[in-house]
């Protein structure tokens, strides 16, 4: 009797293990919230509903993510309401200002469920590492409280340089971008020896800047050729910055990875190279007469000719004209204009504002020669096609708040929030037409052409 009896026993305590062991699984939610600067909410009454994926309790969406000295970019609640009244899943640790979890792409991180009666924990966020803005792929998995992103398109702020070592000087609104590829960063120009420069992320003092990281800065050192530098993200008031101790052309590559800096001197031009690149800006371009917006030319590393610019930009009926400096905004001394009597010619003269006309819309290779100051404007040849045959493929695009759709006429265009709100219906009556979205917030819309019940989908940024 009694060997029965611890037998019974045992297996109940089996069966109670057991039931413990199951109830203590996350049961999984069917509902998510976003609160945070990537939503634009912060009243936990009126979070951003996000879609469950096909799995039950996981959660997948795209957002665009910009880094601020705050970065309180995500975190999440399981339903609506007071925040007494909500559960907040928010990060389990903090590395930044208190209260903030930098996410890199690939890792997994922690959630730790909590509510307001659990002190100030429902005031962290996950944000992202500085210089790291772009599109990221984020996945919420409620069953195993993890959260990983996957960087799916960068976004990177650029960055400038500037200087008495440079061609710019110390003007924050003329300082020169510098080319991306990917994390590094480069400028080729001219340097002089023994004054210094550094880089900013915005064409404006009081930001987030790139110095000097080398701890001996203060000894005022040159940037060491062979080994490169060290590069730091701060608004510290130890204004460290760089110099080189021959004047020339460099190419100095900032990696903001690694946070490292290197410079190679350009033995073969003695002639100052000026500008990293030109910038189009006019109603024919993408991005109108917004500066922000200008369509860049890049220069070409060519050793036979290192002053000209290049690049394929797709225009439409309207004129147009150059600036070497899109900060400057519309400050004529730093335009080039058409030449008054050859429109080949390009001219620093601002008399009558003389642009370039463009009468057909289409891709045109722009090249622009600064040693001989001539400019050529060739349109891509297009093939003629018949409506049986293959019609030319229907674009969309975006820059900043204006959108451009090409070879679409007849078509209707919808255009979506992320969470499926229609915002704007427009009937594309034209080859190529331009629309703007100026009352709506930066971020990630879905776009769709309809035509003779065909559709066809985009994802497009607005900055």
């Amino acid at each position: 009797m009694k060997k029965n009896y611890k037998i019974i026993s045992y297996g109940i305590l089996g069966i109670f293990i057991f039931l413990f062991s199951v109830t203590s699984v996350n049961a999984a939610s069917s509902t998510l919230y976003g609160l945070g600067s990537a939503f634009g909410q912060w009243d936990s009454n009126s979070g951003i509903s996000i879609p469950e994926s096909t799995e039950s309790g996981i959660f997948v969406f795209d957002k665009e993510l910009s880094y601020s000295g705050e970065n309180k970019q995500l975190k999440f609640t399981l339903s609506q309401g007071n925040w007494d009244e909500v559960e907040f899943l928010v990060p389990s640790t903090v590395s930044y200002n208190g209260n903030v979890q930098l996410i890199n792409t690939g890792v997994e991180y922690d959630i730790l469920p909590c509510s307001q009666t659990e002190g100030n924990l429902q005031d962290y966020f996950w944000g992202i590492n500085a210089l790291a803005n772009g599109v990221y792929r984020i996945t919420v998995n409620t069953n195993t409280n993890k959260i990983s992103v996957t960087l799916l398109e960068s976004k990177n702020s650029p960055i400038y340089i500037l200087g008495d070592a440079t061609l710019c000087g110390w003007d924050a609104q003329a300082a020169f971008e510098l080319y991306q590829n990917g994390s590094v960063y480069t400028y080729t120009g001219y340097f002089e020896q023994d004054k210094e420069f550094k880089f900013l992320t915005t064409h404006d003092w009081g930001n987030l800047e790139l110095r000097n990281g080398n701890v001996d800065a203060s000894t005022n050192e040159y940037l060491d050729l062979t080994t490169g530098g060290a590069l730091v993200l701060t608004k510290d008031p130890e204004d460290y910055k760089f110099k080189l101790a021959e004047s020339g052309n460099y190419t100095v590559s900032c990696d903001v990875n690694s946070m490292t800096i290197s410079a190679e001197k350009i033995t073969y031009q003695d002639n100052q190279i000026k500008y990293p690149a030109l910038y189009l800006v006019g109603d024919a371009t993408p991005g109108g007469w917004s500066t922000s917006a200008a369509a860049p030319l890049w220069r070409q590393d060519n050793e036979a000719n290192m002053f000209t610019y290049s690049g394929k930009v797709y225009l439409t009926s309207g004129t147009f004209k150059i600036t070497v400096a899109p900060g400057k905004g519309f400050d004529n001394s730093f335009f080039y204009f058409k030449d008054a009597t050859d429109n080949g010619k390009i001219s620093t003269d601002a008399t009558g504002d003389l642009q370039w006309s463009i009468s057909e819309a289409g891709d045109y290779n722009v090249s622009i020669d600064l040693s001989s100051m001539t400019i050529s404007i060739v349109k891509e040849n297009t093939t003629a096609y018949s409506p049986e045959k293959d019609s030319p493929e229907a674009t969309i695009q975006s820059f900043g708040k204006t959108i451009s759709v090409s070879n679409a006429e007849g078509s209707v265009f919808y255009f979506y929030s992320v969470q499926g709100e229609l915002l704007q219906m427009t009937q594309i009556d034209r080859s190529y037409q331009k629309l703007t979205a100026n009352n709506l917030n930066a971020g990630i819309y879905i776009a769709v052409l309809l035509n003779r019940g065909e559709s066809k989908t985009y994802k497009l940024l607005l900055k």
